[in-house]
């Protein structure tokens, strides 16, 4: 026989024995609760990911902390309470927080020279923040009147892979075609002469 620790426990494991040992509460299986607070629209939100498999859940008072930290004016703990019991998995407004804006991504838009082409230059938003979003950088363009050729995907891949601090393409623009100046086409002969009469 052989000796296995697992999880501060010593179990015995009979090497002879056809039956394995199987994990139930591994530590990937194991879960612990999560949250998130962030600026968003003038407010500031609260995002709760409850626990997992006997993981430890979020508690009141590290909720508390972290909004101290941020510096969002006080909640009462007992709303605290009522977000932990019914809103796990979702997003809720706790307070106004306009001060929170300005943790927010930094979002620089450049339009090159022809105005064919938008780079987009984000840098990161702070803790307690606004995430950086797509609708978040497809405002900023709005902001600037860019509402059409919009690089969706370019947005997409910026947001998912977190390439900040880069200039990205985020709209394109067609090049205007050069049309040849108008020019009239007779059908008929216009030199004076036969078949016109001579009025003078």
């Amino acid at each position: 026989m052989r000796f296995r620790r697992v999880f501060r426990k010593i179990i015995v494991v009979d090497d002879s024995s056809p039956l394995k040992y199987h994990n139930t509460m591994s530590s990937q299986e194991r879960q612990d609760g999560t949250f998130s607070i962030f600026y968003k629209d003038g407010w500031a939100c609260l995002h709760i990911i409850p626990p997992e498999n006997e993981g430890r859940p979020c508690y009141a008072e590290d909720i508390e902390g972290k909004l101290k930290i941020l510096g969002v004016p006080h909640i009462r703990k007992q709303q605290i309470f009522n977000c932990l019991e019914k809103a796990a998995g979702k997003v809720v407004r706790l307070i106004e927080w306009p001060a929170g804006e300005l943790l927010g991504p930094k979002v620089e838009i450049t339009v090159s020279e022809d105005f064919l082409e938008v780079l987009v230059s984000v840098q990161p938003p702070r803790p307690g923040g606004e995430p950086v979003t797509v609708s978040l950088l497809a405002k900023r363009m709005a902001e600037q009147n860019i509402v059409t050729g919009i690089d969706s995907e370019s947005l997409q891949d910026l947001v998912r892979n977190k390439w900040y601090r880069r200039a990205l393409p985020a709209a394109h623009g067609t090049a205007p075609v050069h049309q040849k100046q108008a020019e009239v086409e007779y059908f008929f002969d216009t030199e004076r002469g036969k078949p016109f009469k001579n009025l003078d």
